[in-house]
């Protein structure tokens, strides 16, 4: 989702051809990480959103999020930078006619109003933008396009130290998020820390993966971890599980490496 790609496009075709989707590579990560994570942006919206007009969901990658959108907000637009995966979106969700799926890697080819959405979502999207000026440039593009109202939240990893980008994966620590963030306009509200399967494998995680066939899979090739069959029982341990778990976030700590950052325009009081 950047302006210089470096290939990255060509990085989440390859990727969405292979996995059906861009999230987690191991099936058996997938189907825990993918409904807590939907599971704790829901939460989150219900608590932080008073509008459900206009929605922005920003690396929709295959869908789920602009789908949960869709239930609450009035009209969703999906964007991404992969035509492959927009394509495996539209098939997916095709039943919600309330959502515009668009592949584009620039917010500025979605042709939205100023001050017009009072929601931007970006679920692990604005790391992949390696560029500080890129990264900025979109930012102030949201704040060009949000209401003074709206909220911006954001899902990023945020290490406690730098760590080494890849090509196609930028790790910000928390001040450089803040930095990025406040630079452009925005300002914090909340904060929220969420799970890592392996830096932070809160219980419901380890209970999930305490499942005699997965102890046994854990070091099995992705290819076996993602049979459909490997999905289907994963998924429904998956959703027991979840649907009782309350350690999957919480208001965020200074040693968070995942957080749900939470923002607003900057001044908003003022402007509305």
């Amino acid at each position: 989702m950047t302006r210089s790609n470096h290939g990255i496009e060509q990085f989440w075709n390859d990727r969405s051809k292979r996995f059906k989707h861009t999230g987690w590579a191991d099936g058996t990560i997938y189907s825990f990480d993918q409904p807590a994570r939907l599971l704790a942006i829901e939460h989150i919206i219900n608590q932080v959103m008073s509008s459900h007009n206009t929605a922005l969901d920003f690396g929709t990658g295959s869908g789920d999020f602009a789908a949960l959108l869709s239930n609450t907000f009035d009209s969703v637009i999906a964007c991404d930078i992969s035509n492959k995966v927009i394509e495996i979106a539209r098939q997916c969700h095709s039943a919600k006619e309330n959502i515009e799926f668009i592949c584009t890697g620039d917010e500025r080819n979605l042709s939205i109003e100023p001050h017009t959405l009072d929601l931007i979502l970006s679920i692990t999207v604005l790391g992949h933008i390696l560029e500080d000026h890129d990264l900025k440039e979109t930012l102030r593009q949201f704040h060009q396009i949000i209401r003074p109202s709206g909220r911006l939240i954001a899902m990023e990893y945020t290490p406690l130290h730098e760590m080494t980008a890849s090509s196609y994966q930028r790790f910000r620590t928390y001040d450089e998020w803040k930095i990025a963030f406040e630079e452009s306009g925005f300002e914090f509200e909340r904060c929220f820390g969420f799970y890592h399967p392996s830096e932070v494998p809160c219980p419901s995680y380890r209970s999930y993966r305490g499942h005699p066939l997965l102890k046994i899979l854990s070091k099995a090739p992705h290819f076996i971890k993602n049979q459909r069959w490997m999905r289907r029982f994963c998924r429904r341990r998956a959703e027991r599980i979840l649907a009782t778990a309350d350690d999957i976030w919480w208001e965020a700590s200074e040693l968070d490496v995942l957080r749900i950052m939470v923002l607003r325009p900057a001044n908003a009081d003022e402007q509305t």
